[in-house]
């Protein structure tokens, strides 16, 4: 029989061996140990509750409750020890069941563990009785206690108990303090968070890491930049700007203060990156509209080894986004979907708002309708994206179906409806909607709101422009809105004078382009381009004389000479801005007046045509790009009245008469070229 201080040794021996098993998380070498345990050891609870810790650290949940039920008896530590790791691997409501059946006095500890598990799952009812039982036992006052309260009822959404409860506490408690912050910034309620800042600037001197994190978030979303370069300034004193955390907070407010080349000089210096830090700078370029670099950081940090989580991903996509490029959105969508962070929301949100803005609204509802849950963002990049492609019914079927499963619209929604209701003419409907936001919904209608209401009501438009021309009479959008509406008028003289008015002004729109990607290069180019043949120079064209296409043979189509089909040896995804006015060069026999891309999937990115029909007739289609419309007819008129609009189906040739020349160049040289749907896929 062993003496009682070699008994002793052996549980000190063991106890030591447990934690050095629990630190490298070395399952086995923990299971031999309690099998020796078993067989040569009496009871006792200071190993029992040690066994349990290192099942708890190791993840064997299971194991560690049969450890807890098969003890004779147990205290606070054993329910500690077992309700942490059940907490620390995301079995709230398993932690919380295991208070039903403690029969033991739970310590400031334990209850401090519950109270963060009600926080956890939200559960204010819980919450309020784990605090009833705080205040019987005394227990209220206790440091743990008090900021397991308080970041119960924050993360619960009472910021009246909260602070309450904050006003009794004594002394400085940063983790009080940054709880408050947090609390109402995630609440919304602004002006609470600046009171409990400008309370810790007053108390406090020396803050740690984490309440200059929680402060710089309160910076970030109140966008005070003056606020933040003084936290700054304080970080810089104290060295903590290189600390991973706080710089990845810097980067981020300077990112959603729109300073982001501060941003990228807060990065630049930071020692260690981590996906946070990524993530920020992606976001802060994403701020300026720097999509493109904004991607190229996402392909610098997998570079450099470091995973991307679900808000990168929702970044890198939204980036995708701004740019409408599918192609790529698409394998970030591929990579997002083999991780499996396609089913966290923001990314689920933001795949729908990229495939939405890069002309794949089908995808997008594809995605809308897989999602496990949707919040009101989802609907509302549903509703708009519909809407944005002109197709105002379906944008109306999804609002009805919103509400059908009582979710509340929002600002940005009705937002959408009533540019669905524009788009169909529902007048009635319209203004119904527009009361509704505001008696039923609580919504204040802004200027969105009301531009949609307005419609066609050009004397109102005019008075309008004249007004803001004379605050600000360089603001080259007004001007184009004001030619673009007397355009709609028909009132081609009120157009000329726009663009006299422009001219004398010194006012000069930029000029839009577009674009036909092959591969990975980007082919541009712009209304009146000088230059236009040049810019296809290096397509892959190959001429033809039998017909690319399988629905509809071309091959005995010719126009002097040049077939009208031509391969194209890859994939062309085309995205353009409508009707195109360029400048033509003179025909030479090496130069055909007429090329066609057969085969070739188009995305139409912008839809400058308001009528759906025609938006819609772009869409899976083949194309034929045709530079010279007088050719085009003397083609229709030598084939003897065989109609090329009948033998293709549909299409888009340009008709004459429609408008004067506004882009300049005009004369003989002055072409128009639209792109003809040659058969569909």
């Amino acid at each position: 029989m062993a003496s009682p201080v070699s008994a002793a040794f052996q549980r000190h021996a063991a106890v030591a061996t447990l934690r050095a098993a629990s630190a490298a998380r070395d399952l086995s070498k923990g299971m031999a140990l309690h099998a020796r345990l078993i067989l040569s050891t009496p009871f006792n609870i200071v190993l029992h509750n040690h066994l349990i810790a290192f099942y708890a650290k190791c993840g064997r949940l299971g194991l560690a409750r049969k450890v807890f039920d098969a003890m004779p008896f147990r205290n606070s530590v054993s329910g500690n020890f077992l309700m942490s790791g059940y907490i620390s691997s995301g079995h709230h409501r398993d932690a919380l069941g295991l208070l039903r059946v403690i029969d033991f006095g739970m310590n400031e500890y334990v209850l401090s563990v519950a109270v963060s598990a009600t926080a956890h799952i939200r559960s204010y009812d819980m919450g309020k009785q784990c605090h009833g039982y705080a205040i019987k036992a005394g227990l209220a006052e206790q440091p743990y206690v008090t900021n397991a309260m308080l970041h119960m009822y924050c993360q619960c959404t009472h910021m009246e108990d909260a602070m309450k409860i904050f006003e009794n506490v004594s002394g400085f408690n940063a983790f009080a303090f940054n709880s408050m912050i947090n609390g109402f910034l995630d609440r919304g309620k602004l002006d609470g968070s600046v009171m409990i800042v400008r309370s810790m600037a007053r108390e406090v001197e020396q803050w740690d890491h984490v309440s200059y994190v929680t402060v710089l978030g309160h910076c970030a979303s109140m966008k005070d930049l003056v606020l933040g370069v003084q936290v700054h300034a304080q970080a810089l004193k104290r060295r903590l700007e290189l600390k991973v955390y706080v710089g990845s907070a810097l980067v981020d407010m300077y990112g959603k203060c729109d300073c982001a080349h501060d941003a990228h000089c807060v990065f630049e210096v930071l020692r260690e990156k981590n996906v946070v830090s990524w993530t920020a700078i992606m976001n802060a370029y994403s701020q300026k509209e720097l999509f493109e670099d904004a991607l190229q950081l996402f392909l610098d940090m997998e570079m450099s080894g470091v995973r991307p989580n679900e808000i990168t991903y929702a970044v890198a996509l939204n980036n995708c986004a701004g740019l409408a490029a599918l192609r790529t959105g698409s394998a970030l969508s591929v990579s997002a979907l083999k991780t499996g962070y396609w089913r966290y929301l923001p990314v689920s949100n933001a795949l729908i708002n990229m495939y939405s803005k890069s002309g794949s609204i089908k995808d997008a509802w594809k995605v809308f309708t897989s999602m496990p849950y949707r919040d009101v963002v989802s609907w509302n990049l549903i509703i708009t994206g519909y809407a944005h492609h002109g197709l105002a019914r379906e944008a109306m079927e999804a609002f009805h179906y919103m509400l059908s499963v009582a979710e509340v619209p929002s600002y940005v929604t009705f937002v959408g409806v009533l540019s669905a209701c524009a788009q169909l003419g529902l007048v009635d409907e319209g203004f119904y909607y527009l009361n509704t936001m505001m008696k039923e919904v609580g919504v204040i209608p802004g200027k969105e709101h009301y531009t949609c209401m307005v419609y066609r009501n050009y004397g109102l438009g005019h008075r309008v422009a004249e007004q803001i021309l004379q605050l600000k009479p360089n603001d080259v959008g007004t001007y184009v809105l004001l030619s673009n509406m007397y355009a709609k008028a028909n009132r081609w003289d009120g157009v000329v004078k726009v663009r006299k008015l422009m001219r004398n002004m010194g006012v000069r729109k930029e000029p839009g382009v577009s674009w036909i990607q092959v591969g990975s290069e980007v082919h541009v180019f712009r209304a009146e381009d000088k230059e236009d043949w040049r810019n296809f120079e290096g397509l892959p064209f190959t001429n033809s004389s039998a017909s690319a296409t399988s629905t509809t043979d071309l091959s005995h189509l010719s126009l002097h000479g040049q077939p009208w089909t031509e391969d194209i040896t890859k994939s062309v995804r085309l995205t353009h801005t409508g009707q195109i006015s360029v400048k033509k060069r003179r025909r030479t026999t090496k130069m055909p007046c007429c090329r066609s891309i057969v085969g070739a999937s188009i995305d139409v990115i912008k839809k400058i045509t308001e009528k759906p029909e025609i938006n819609e007739a772009y869409k899976d289609a083949t194309l034929l790009i045709v530079y010279d419309s007088d050719e085009v007819k003397a083609r229709l008129k030598a084939e003897k009245g065989r109609d090329l609009r009948r033998l293709l189906g549909r299409s888009m040739l340009p008709k004459a008469g429609k408008g004067p020349k506004l882009g300049g160049g005009g004369g003989s040289d002055s072409c128009c070229h639209r792109f003809v749907v040659v058969a569909s896929i």
